[in-house]
């Protein structure tokens, strides 16, 4: 027979990291106890992105975001046990959605909300997932997000308010199509579109790429064009003063370049054929 005593060290270690994560499922943790049977007193929050204000508090309305998941520990589960309800003007016009205990809400087979119940009379913990389904109950036929009691409902109950999820496109993110942030039509726009524009020999592509991205002024009126030849191609350009000049100036730097290359491509001896 195969011994798993060998195993110890490493079986231990699973069964803690196994527990911690169920620990973990949820994102959010509350722990309720009683003023009487009067109200619900919050105890303990793991987070003010729950509700900020100071502990204890009766009744306190408490925020649920949208895809998140949240435990609540009822202190004195078997007397007042917690239910997830659509708020009505009176308890009469509650409806029941998520219930601890022996009744059963209407949601609570809703597989993403994955409702569950310890049934514990003591410390009885229920956790649930705030699903957009969810919350579309919570609001039908005009009611509002909330929790109640199922034995004190008239007495013991509060509201919820709902976070949406986070969307896409949030400021943390670089807009599409800018360079680290910078907006459309900056100077780092302008290079990019006169590497791009540049081909082979072409000091009309050349010209082009130059003011590829390069948005005019607001309010400023168009320069009247000027059409210059060098080494006989039509280069156009606007006549912005010193802007104009830097782009006739590189025109003349790129074809003198060209003729360069042209002029060693000619003196390369042609090897002769045998």
């Amino acid at each position: 027979m195969r011994s798993w005593a060998g195993h110890g060290r490493l079986i231990i270690p699973l069964v803690l990291l196994a527990s911690s994560w169920v620990e973990a499922a949820s994102d959010y943790q509350i722990v309720l106890n009683n003023n009487s049977i009067l109200d619900y007193r919050v105890t303990s929050v793991s987070s003010p992105d729950v509700y900020s204000g100071a502990l204890p508090a009766d009744d306190p309305t408490l925020n649920l975001q949208v895809n998140k998941r949240y435990a609540f520990t009822v202190v004195n589960a078997s007397a007042h046990p917690f239910q997830v309800i659509a708020k009505g003007a009176t308890a009469a016009e509650d409806v029941v959605l998520l219930s601890q205990g022996p009744m059963a809400g209407s949601m609570e087979s809703d597989p993403g909300i994955t409702w569950t119940d310890d049934g514990q009379s003591t410390n009885g913990v229920v956790e649930f997932t705030v699903t957009e389904a969810l919350v579309q109950q919570m609001n039908a036929g005009g009611r509002v997000p909330g929790y109640r009691c199922l034995v004190h409902a008239s007495l013991m109950r509060g509201n919820f308010t709902i976070i949406p999820a986070p969307t896409e496109g949030s400021p943390e993110g670089i807009p599409e199509g800018s360079v680290e942030g910078s907006p459309e039509g900056s100077p780092e726009g302008s290079r990019e579109g006169s590497v791009e524009g540049v081909s082979e020999g072409s000091t009309e592509g050349m010209h082009e790429g130059m003011h590829e991205g390069m948005a005019e002024g607001e309010g400023e009126t168009p320069a009247p064009e000027k059409r210059i030849r060098i080494f006989g191609c039509g280069v156009s350009t606007h006549d912005r003063g010193a802007g104009g000049s830097h782009d006739v100036l590189v025109t003349i730097v790129f074809a003198l370049l060209v003729l360069k290359a042209l002029a060693r491509r000619s003196n390369t001896p042609t090897p002769r054929s045998e």
